[in-house]
């Protein structure tokens, strides 16, 4: 499984890949502290192969945020379905509402996130 994490925060990237590890499913990381990274790296891909199966997505970022993201990714017409994750620690209602209006979102999590629930959504 290819994994993507998008996340500005490093401690939080740390915990998420010693999860992900602790979970023992096989996988390749990608680690971005920015959406516009993860979006250049998307880019770059040469073949649907490449692509991720999975990104962990964090909401609040500086230069390009998880909003921004999705809607870029929108518009890159990548040829795979590639389900997102939501990771985040706002508990704002309409963060949630507006999260599930993409379809590529299939899960909103907010943190502190367990390896139950890594496990859950690496395993979907």
């Amino acid at each position: 499984m290819k994994i993507m994490l998008v996340d500005d925060d490093p401690i939080f990237n740390f915990i998420a890949r010693k999860l992900i590890e602790s979970t023992k499913i096989e996988h390749e990381l990608e680690e971005y502290l920015d959406g516009s990274e993860a979006l250049e790296a998307i880019k770059q891909k040469k073949s649907p192969d490449e692509l991720p199966d999975r990104i962990l997505l964090d909401i609040n970022m500086p230069k390009v945020n998880g909003w921004q993201f999705l809607e870029a990714l929108r518009h890159l017409n990548i040829s795979k379905d590639v389900s997102v994750t939501i990771v985040t620690s706002s508990i704002d209602g309409e963060d949630r509402r507006k999260a599930f209006s993409f379809p590529e979102i299939d899960e909103f999590l907010i943190k502190p996130i367990s390896k139950k629930e890594i496990a859950e959504i690496l395993n979907k």
